[in-house]
């Protein structure tokens, strides 16, 4: 698939995972290189989603439909092969992406869902070769804040990965 990417605005790339209990979510501008991850309920991703435009949705194979019922017509979805969406593979290539033994340092631990978000995002940077995101290849610092979400008003958790 091959997207273009507009220079003057935010260009965000999304990865929606349907766990057990909640959704995982992970966004990357490729504009600016901002880089965030977080979980919550259908309804809080659904707003999430809203927010943040996302020219392209990540999800995993066989579950175009399921997204498009629970969360309309989002940018374009792209499924991509199970493996990608395994925990194991996302903790991988996150650790290797920002040089890490672990994501502990980074107060992502808990959020199971959101990591395997954000590795489906990386991996599909390294299978289409995207060569403007440079920016998010250095050691980043993280910030963990909470955000409300639509009208439940109820907290959900965000990781924020930054340039320094």
């Amino acid at each position: 698939m091959t997207m273009c990417w507009n220079g003057g605005e935010n260009n965000f790339l999304a990865a929606v995972h349907f766990g057990r209990s909640k959704c995982g979510v992970a966004f990357l501008d490729i504009s600016t290189g901002e880089f965030l991850t977080a979980e919550g309920t259908v309804e809080t991703v659904d707003k999430w989603l809203a927010d943040f435009a996302p020219k392209e949705v990540l999800v995993c194979h066989g579950l175009r439909d399921r997204f498009g019922c629970t969360f309309g017509p989002v940018g374009s979805v792209f499924e991509m092969e199970d493996w990608v969406f395994m925990p194991d593979t996302a903790r991988d290539r996150l650790q290797r992406h920002f040089e890490t033994v672990g994501l502990k340092g980074f107060g992502v631990e808990d959020l199971e869902d959101g990591i395997v978000a954000a590795g489906a995002i990386l991996v599909y940077l390294d299978r289409t070769k995207h060569t403007q995101v440079g920016h998010t290849s250095r050691r980043s610092c993280v910030s963990r804040r909470r955000v409300t979400s639509g009208s439940t008003n109820s907290p959900s958790t965000a990781l924020s990965l930054c340039d320094r």
